[in-house]
Parts: C-alpha cells; structure tokens; sequence
C-alpha cells in the first residue's frame, strides 16, 4: 500500500505546521489515471469532472498525486472537495443525496434524532432537577427536629416533602445549608463533565476504529444498565451512610457521562451527514429534555410530593425514556432514509472506509470508473486538522460552556427569591426562575436558530466567537444576584440585583444566547468541511463543548468556595 498526498489550489487549505494524514492509500498499479471518461480525469483534473491530463499522474502543482509531497501553508486539505467553490463535490454530493434519498416516511428518522437528542443529556437534565431529592438525601441530620421512622431522630427517607416544612421555607433554602448540599452541584458537574471530555476525546480519535452502527447501541445500552443503578439507590435509606452515598452518586455520574458521552459523540457525528434539520433536530432534543425535567419537577412540587419519591418519578421516567429509544435506534438503523445517509451496507466489508461507503450507490463519479476509485483509494484525515479547520467553531463551543457551565446550575440554584416572596412563590422560586427559565429560554435559542439560515448573521465566523466572548459578562451580572449565602468577609460580593425580575431577565437573555450560539456552531460547524468529513467533525465539536463544561464546573465549584460558602463550611 502506497501513501500519497494531494494538493489542489482551489481545496481548503491549512497551515504549515500541520503534517497530514490525508493520503490515499490503494493498490492502483503504477497510479495512471485509469478514470477516464469523455476525455476528463476526475482526480488529477482536481475536481471530479474538471479536465485534466490523461495519462500518468504529473508533479505539475496543479492536482499533482506525489509520493513525497508535505503540504505547506497553502497547501490543499484535499483535492475535488472544495466545500467553498462552485464547482466543488460537496456540494454537488449533498444534492445528489438529498435528489436520490428515500422518503423519510412521517418525520421518523427527524424524530429519531430530536429523541436521541433529548436522551443524551437526559441523565445530567435528571440529576441536577432532583434538586430537592439531593437536598433531602444531604441535609443535616441532627437539626432536622422530626421524628421518622427509624426511631432516633432522622427522618425516614420516604417521608418528607416540601409541605412539612416551616412556612416559607423550602428544602432548597440556603440557610444553614451543610457542605455536601452547598458543593454538590458544583461537585456533580466535575464529576460529570471531565469524563465525559476525556471520553469525547478518545471517541473522536478512534470513531473510525470502531463503525458508529455498533457504538451507538452499546454506549447507550450501558448509559440506561447505569441509570438504572441510580434508580434502585432512591428507594434505600442512606442516612446511616450519608457521606458514602454522596461519594458513590458521584462515582455513578462518572460512569453515566462516560457512556453517555460515547453515544452523545457517536449521534452527533451521525447527525452531522445528514441535512441540517436532522442536525438541528438533535441539537433541539437536547434542550426539550431540560424543559421536560423542568416542567415535570414544578408539577411534582405543586403536588406536595415526597422528596425521594419524586426523586423516583424522575429517574423511572428517565429510565423508561432511555429503554424506549434503544429500540427506536435498533430500529432506525435499519431504514432505508437513514442508511442512504450513512451508507450502511447490509454486510459491510472489514476494510471497507467511510469514505468508500459513502461514495458508492448514489455518489457522483461516473459508474464507470466510480467501482474502482472507491475499491482503490481510502481516505484518511487526522483529527486535529479538522479541528483545526473548525477552530472558530470549536473556540465558540469552549466559551460558550465555560459561561453557561461557570453559573448554571452550580451558582445559580443558591439563588433565593425576595424576602416578600409568598410561601408558593419560595417553594417554586428556584425550580422555576432558575431551571425552567434557563431550559425554555435554551429551547427557545436553538429554535430561533433554525428559523432563517439563509440570513443567519452567525455565518460569519468572527462574529460568532466575538459574541461568545460578550458573554462573559453574564457571570459578574448573575453573581450581583440574591445568591446565598454570601461571600467571607475577606472577599465581599454585594447583592446589586434584589428583584426576582431582575434575575429571571437576566437568566432568560443568558439562556437564549446560550441556546442560540450553540445550535449556529453545532449545525454550521460541519456543513463547512467535505461531506465525509463531516461525522468527525460533528464528534471533534461535541468534543469542544464538553471541554468548556469541564472547565466551567471547575469554574462553578471556584465560584461557590470563593464568593458563596455555606456557615457550617
């Protein structure tokens, strides 16, 4: 197998310190250009159908097939496949597709993507709504001052809810709040984001390893056996073993977001080789379930509903959603709409490349020569140069989350309603400005997003990563909010913003950005590099964002040590 480098004046290119690993690697003996058709060599004319010599590969600069080229500065990413140009394949490939796709009877395969979406980030939606669940399961034992069932003073677990408490107090005050309830949502993001960063990482690096239709189903089918274990824990009575079960919540969100960052990658990057409303799709999904978790946890407040008992609703239904939507996979995988996109085969072959897939029934090279340049040739990309072409993308993705993450849900839950708050209005303050406000408000972004693409003012790509960074501002605006308690005395951080309006406005603007910019990076990201290579970069973006939410949950536990501390700590 020989290694070969490419080089096109009008492909994207990159810079000089970056070697390739795009090569075409086949048995074309002695590499003439056996493709001919109608007096045109689609490869070494540049792009296919482009005129070019007929004869034996030429080092003539100009769509030149060496064996020891590097590219330079300006050296292509790959010949024929100028994502920018008139003439390129990308999109001349994507209209072929969409022209010759089968029917996507009902939206199923769109509604596949908006659940798998949702279920993605179900489990981390689930784990921080259950807000009072963890309150409960971390409140201080001995003041609690009623009697349950266990006979010595503690509370039995299945016992108390948000009305046998004083009037106007909830679980979720923040007076006396002990260290496991002050840090655990801060705690809680670590543990869940720098698993799933790592993971996303070695999944971008090796989703060619492994095919996307085995992946997939695995990774999710772990992510449900693991939620499950959640699920069985909220019916035992852990108080004899606070500090433990605090310790083994973490180490199962761990392995949660591990598994569920292999199947949020693996989607992402399929979504990404379809149009862009199946991405967007997805991307939606993803919001609708923190609205679901939202809405669900005001109804089960409004119902003076226990607090491990509507820790139970939660996981079961989450539980029940992430059963449903393996069979939902299974079954999608076997459509026809859905394997046109993909180019699954029914019995593909072992060595066979994505490329070579997805350049077979439907592609645009003649079917004289289309058989034998895909037998022939694979394509190759290393992971870092789509990133590095994608990197105002990935830059945005990182900022965004290290904001978004940086407050919510680890600062931003500490934030109490006005002292004139009713005793309604004090129970729902939090799950209501600060969750279903942030999740609709998200929701709301991504689908303002989708609404006029033709015009989107985001397309410039400066632009996007200099909005990103006027985010910024959010933190020092949020944190002037009623969050409590305070800061030590040695670091004060007065309250600026006592209105309950004032947080709610800022926190609804501070969602729609979020939801806005991500939905403009996540959809627009691919659609930039050539259609095989748009899987990996759906993957190497979602990779990107889990970055920002790994350094932003750092950020978050930081925040709470240094400006908000709990009297006990």
């Amino acid at each position: 197998m020989s290694s070969f480098k490419l080089n096109d004046p009008l492909a994207p290119t990159y810079r000089r310190n970056y070697r390739t690993h795009l090569a075409l690697e086949g048995s074309a003996a002695d590499l003439n250009c056996c493709y001919v058709t109608n007096g045109q060599c689609p490869i070494n004319g540049g792009d296919f159908g482009r005129p070019g010599p007929a004869g034996p590969f030429q080092d003539n600069r100009k769509g030149a097939l060496t064996t020891v080229d590097t590219l330079e500065d300006e050296a292509p990413l790959l010949s024929g496949f100028s994502a920018g140009s008139e003439n390129g394949t990308v999109n001349s490939l994507t209209s072929e597709l969409r022209d010759n796709a089968p029917v996507d009877h009902d939206g199923m395969v769109r509604f596949a993507f908006f659940l798998f979406g949702l279920v993605s980030l179900l489990p981390w939606n689930f784990f921080i709504t259950a807000s009072e669940y963890w309150m409960f399961k971390f409140r201080d034992l001995p003041s609690t001052g009623k009697r349950g069932g266990n006979g010595d003073g503690r509370v039995n677990s299945t016992q108390l809810s948000a009305a046998d408490l004083p009037k106007g107090r909830s679980i979720l005050d923040d007076s006396g709040k002990t260290p496991l309830q002050s840090e655990f949502f801060s705690a809680l993001s670590i543990a869940s984001n720098v698993p799933f960063l790592l993971t996303l990482y070695l999944a971008a690096l090796l989703n060619e390893k492994l095919p996307a239709r085995i992946r997939n189903p695995f990774a999710l089918i772990a992510t449900t056996l693991l939620f499950g274990s959640v699920t069985a824990l909220a019916v035992v009575d852990t108080d004899q073993w606070q500090e433990w079960f605090y310790r083994l919540t973490l180490v199962q969100m761990l392995l949660v977001a591990a598994s569920a960052a292999v199947f949020q990658g693996g989607i992402m990057g399929v979504a990404s080789t379809f149009p862009s409303e199946y991405t967007h799709a997805c991307v939606v999904g993803q919001s609708a379930g923190g609205v679901f978790a939202s809405v669900l946890q005001v109804g089960v407040l409004l119902l003076n509903v226990p607090a491990v008992i509507s820790g139970l609703i939660y996981f079961m239904l989450a539980f029940a959603l992430l059963m449903f939507s393996i069979l939902v996979l299974v079954r999608t995988q076997r459509s026809a709409f859905f394997r046109h996109y993909v180019r699954y085969s029914p019995l593909p072959g072992e060595g066979q490349s994505s490329f070579q897939r997805r350049t077979s029934a439907n592609s645009v090279l003649d079917d004289d020569y289309a058989s034998t340049y895909e037998s022939n040739f694979e394509v190759k990309v290393r992971t870092g140069l789509v990133a590095r072409k994608l990197w105002h993308y990935c830059v945005a993705l990182v900022l965004i989350y290290v904001v978004t993450i940086g407050a919510f849900p680890g600062v931003l839950v500490h934030v109490e309603a006005s002292g004139r708050a009713s005793v309604l209005w004090a129970r729902l303050f939090s799950p209501v400005a600060c969750f279903l406000v942030f999740n609709v408000g998200d929701l709301v972004g991504r689908l303002l997003a989708s609404s006029s693409w033709s015009a989107f003012p985001v397309r410039r790509e400066n632009l996007l990563v200099g909005l990103t960074l006027m985010r910024l501002l959010f933190l020092p605006l949020l944190f002037a909010c009623n969050v409590q308690p305070r800061a030590k005395p040695s670091m004060p951080l007065p309250v600026f913003f006592n209105s309950d309006f004032a947080f709610i406005g800022l926190n609804a603007i501070f969602a729609l950005s979020n939801g806005y910019l991500t939905s403009a990076s996540m959809v627009l990201g691919p659609k930039k590099l050539e259609y095989f290579l748009q899987e990996k970069a759906g993957a190497v973006l979602v990779a990107m964002l889990a970055t920002g939410m790994t350094i932003g949950s750092v950020a978050s536990l930081l925040f709470v040590r240094a400006f908000f501390h709990s009297p006990k700590s």
